[in-house]
């Protein structure tokens, strides 16, 4: 499994006015938009009135809801096993509690949630639900604020990202992704990877949840949409080259830390340290300003 990394250009394209995400919303043709501008765009940030549009749009969930008959989406809620429809009872006040529309036991958010968890289980019986969901789940129900909509826009996730093998029996695709970023930070920070090897971390261990639940359990909700903006484009690519720079950035506190104290540093602490240290357009700063501004400390 390849992971490209962003391109690097010396200079941003012009970010989408609101009146061009307007236009390119009504004509709603995914492949006769530049990619370049599209991705600087949601790098630069989008409107937010039209965030749940432009999700729609580029989850092509919309036309992948037009290949079903109606009703489809209900008839998929409706008939659920016992014993999935409990486990997704038990997680349902886990996901985003901070949340109003989250919060009230068996009220409408908890129910849509539920709605969809279980239209999924149904959808794709061989992956079915697992915990983690939710977030991914809840983060659709929040900015694009159609039930259904939002469960066509998280099949296309599973499906068209290979999501789905996050959460497989087994998490192959999680395991595949924690080997790859292994081999990347030995390559980037070698005296990271023998810190890690030396204190017998394991990766899987304090970078999973980032990838299971993309960024938005435990972050900022402010910040989370906006590195789900860019997955959406992006997939995990943008997932990886954050972790990257943020353990660029916070190498050398890294390096003071061992055992128990650096396992609960990476898991707990790291990551909420350089939202509140850094801003998001320096977390999203390309490999190549990575590479210039460790230089020269």
């Amino acid at each position: 499994m390849e992971i490209k990394y962003h391109k690097i250009s010396e200079k941003r394209s012009k970010p989408f006015t609101q009146r061009e995400w307007e236009m390119i919303l009504k004509h709603n043709d995914f492949n006769n938009v530049s990619k370049k501008r599209l991705k600087d765009s949601l790098l630069c940030g989008i409107p937010s009135e039209l965030r749940g549009e432009i999700w729609t749009f580029l989850t092509r969930a919309n036309q992948l809801s037009g290949q079903f008959s109606n009703g489809v989406y209900k008839k998929l809620h409706e008939r659920i096993a016992d014993e999935v429809s409990n486990q997704i009872d038990k997680d349902l006040h886990r996901t985003f509690p901070e949340h109003r529309i989250f919060q009230e036991r068996d009220g409408i958010g908890q129910m849509i949630l539920k709605n969809i968890l279980c239209a999924y289980a149904n959808y794709d019986p061989e992956v079915g639900y697992c915990q983690g969901m939710g977030f991914i789940v809840g983060c659709l129900i929040l900015q694009i604020r159609n039930e259904e909509l939002s469960f066509w826009a998280f099949v296309q996730i599973m499906h068209d990202f290979n999501w789905r093998l996050i959460f497989k029996n087994g998490t192959p695709r999680l395991i595949t992704m924690m080997n790859i970023m292994k081999k990347e930070v030995k390559k980037r920070f070698p005296d990271l990877h023998q810190h890690f090897e030396e204190q017998d971390l394991q990766l899987l261990a304090c970078f999973s949840q980032y990838f299971i639940t993309v960024f938005l359990y435990d972050t900022p909700t402010s910040i989370g949409i906006r590195i789900f903006d860019v997955f959406l484009l992006e997939g995990e690519r943008v997932l990886f080259d954050l972790l990257y720079r943020i353990l660029a950035l916070k190498k050398a506190q890294i390096l003071e830390l061992k055992s128990q104290d650096l396992y609960m540093y990476l898991r707990k602490k790291l990551v909420k340290e350089c939202f509140e240290e850094f801003s998001l357009n320096t977390l999203f700063s390309t490999r190549r300003q990575e590479e210039r501004e460790m230089s020269e400390i």
